[in-house]
């Protein structure tokens, strides 16, 4: 509703620039370990693996549960 000076505007800028590049950084990284592939016949496959968060943020936080597959 109420704009900065204009003289503010490039420090602002710039340092909310930084803060949410530094929190993107921060996002959650999957990574798939231990993946095995094993044939049940007539075209199923059982797949069996790790996964294993590398970020720092979590996958699913606790407010978001029943949204991201937990009951």
């Amino acid at each position: 509703m109420i704009n900065p000076p204009p003289d503010k505007i490039d420090d602002l800028v710039s340092k909310n620039y930084k803060f949410i590049v530094a929190v993107a950084g921060m996002h959650p990284e999957l990574e798939f370990l231990d993946v095995k592939v094993e044939n049940q016949g007539d075209n199923i496959f059982r797949l069996s693996l790790k996964v294993h968060n590398k970020g720092v943020f979590a996958t699913c936080a606790e407010a978001g549960k029943g949204i991201c597959g937990q009951d």
